[in-house]
């Protein structure tokens, strides 16, 4: 299988006012980003909500996704879950229904040792011949534990501003893992130490600003790779100030309703959606956005 790279959404889960899961929603999301040219989609995370999912509603968005992305759009399932046995379960169901590969964090309540998380990315891992993909700033001789106890290792999503280390761990095994930046601000300074592509939350706002950053880097023209990081790191300042509510808030203002993050999550209300949107119009963004 070709190596996996270059811009991945981590894609949001659109919710009906009932906190169902708006399948047809979710196919439009879907059908847009692929028509703003990104490489694939990260699927159940935290920008997906995963965690807050039942094993058989993250099934359900995974099939979505598979069904509504075209062939060449790889699916990287995100699994990790509280338990391990429901992580192995949606494994083996990511495998069946054909995706590119399986993520996992780190055991998010109980069992956050280091060897209780080793154990956990290990069982997730042997439930599937998909190549599996951590999902945590792990140091670099973490990693290589990883790749010595883990056949189908292939990298990380890599959240940390330490670019250094993830250096560190390109430079591990002849450089044959993959990592994704999963800090969206610094896309372009984790490409230039050699990350494989991203994974991030605002890439399904702004798809296009970092496709144009990912092609402007391969293509060697640096001074308008940074000009359109910038651009977007204006936007993403913006939208932290509201936390995970506001990716689907901004997707509305882009024609895409996808309702409320699932609660506990509090949504935002009118005075913050007003003031967002504001913010964002004065930045710009809702004029003509995109690169």
């Amino acid at each position: 299988m070709a190596k996996l790279k270059g811009v991945y959404p981590a894609l949001v889960t659109p919710f009906k006012p009932d906190e169902q899961v708006d399948k047809e929603a979710l196919e439009q999301i879907v059908g847009f980003l692929v028509e703003q040219g990104v490489h694939g989609f990260f699927v159940c995370g935290h920008t997906g909500e995963g965690i807050a999912m039942t094993v058989d509603e993250r099934k359900s968005v995974a099939e979505v996704v598979m069904d509504a992305a075209p062939e060449k759009i790889s699916v990287i399932a995100h699994v990790g879950a509280v338990t391990t046995l429901a992580a192995t379960e949606l494994a083996r169901h990511a495998s069946d229904i054909g995706a590119a590969a399986v993520a996992s964090n780190a055991p998010p309540y109980y069992g956050r040792d280091w060897e209780s998380t080793k154990l956990h990315y290990e069982m997730v891992a042997e439930a599937t011949d998909l190549p599996f993909f951590a999902y945590n700033p792990l140091g670099s001789e973490r990693v290589e534990e990883l790749t010595s106890n883990i056949s189908n290792f292939a990298g990380l999503k890599y959240t940390s501003f330490d670019l250094f280390e993830l250096q560190h761990i390109k430079e591990l095994r002849n450089g044959y893992l993959t990592v994704f930046s999963g800090r969206d601000e610094v896309f372009l300074p984790a490409l230039v130490m050699k990350a494989d592509g991203a994974i991030g939350s605002t890439l399904n706002f702004m798809p296009r600003l970092y496709v144009g950053v990912y092609k402007a880097y391969l293509n060697g023209q640096l001074q308008r790779a940074r000009e359109l990081q910038f651009k977007a790191n204006r936007i993403t300042k913006i939208a932290l100030q509201y936390g995970l509510p506001a990716t689907k808030e901004i997707m509305a203002l882009r024609g895409m309703n996808c309702g409320h993050c699932r609660k506990p999550t509090k949504p935002m209300d009118d005075r913050e959606r007003l003031e967002l949107k504001t913010k964002l119009e004065e930045a710009g963004f809702l004029k003509g956005e995109e690169a």
